[in-house]
């Protein structure tokens, strides 16, 4: 067996090199993607015969999205959403099929009752049936919007009632005035006659 030449030492150096290049940036991408605040996953949207979505496999999820449903990634990766939320609106499969058929992103709010939350979804056309879905917890400012609202729809009322109120003791304030100018007119009227005797 001969020596390896100096210009196939090099290519393979090269390859090394490349390799590990490869390797070292798809950790930092992995790491970047496990450390998001974001709860990020790619789902294989599954339709039936009749081409409507009815369920999806989890295929990637980070860190964030696997705490949120309290299992490893590895528990959830390649498991059919119904097999872990029992809950699931229509209106998400609807909304991810919409994306997957029409490679469109789209932003919306939802609630989600399984959890009781609220939520900002990105969804975007990942490859052939599937999806990317980035989705944020919005719960705490949704929640007080909503009391917010009823704060103010009951301050609206309060003023309502106040306003009336106010009408009615200012008609009666009115007649008190009214009555006690009729009055000291009577009595200025008299007090008149009386200095003319």
């Amino acid at each position: 067996m001969s020596k390896p030449s100096y210009k196939e030492l090099e290519k393979e150096l090269i390859a090394l090199k490349k390799n590990a290049l490869g390797a070292s940036q798809e950790l930092l991408y992995k790491k970047f993607f496990d450390n998001m605040a974001d709860m990020v996953d790619v789902i294989e949207l599954i339709y039936d015969k009749n081409g409507q979505p009815i369920d999806f496999y989890i295929r990637v999820i980070n860190i964030a999205f696997a705490n949120f449903f309290g299992k490893t990634q590895e528990q959830l990766i390649n498991k059919k959403i119904s097999s872990i939320i029992d809950v699931i609106e229509d209106h998400w499969f609807t909304s991810f099929a919409s994306v997957d058929r029409t490679g469109e992103e789209i932003r919306f709010k939802s609630y989600g009752a399984a959890y009781d939350k609220f939520y900002h979804v990105t969804a975007w056309k990942f490859s052939e049936n599937r999806v990317g879905v980035s989705v944020s917890d919005i719960t705490i400012t949704e929640k007080a919007k909503i009391k917010l609202r009823k704060n103010l729809k009951k301050e609206r009322k309060a003023g309502t009632k106040t306003e009336g109120l106010l009408k009615e003791k200012s008609i009666e304030l009115q007649k008190t005035i009214d009555n006690s100018n009729s009055a000291n007119e009577e009595l200025s009227s008299q007090n008149v006659l009386k200095d003319k005797r």
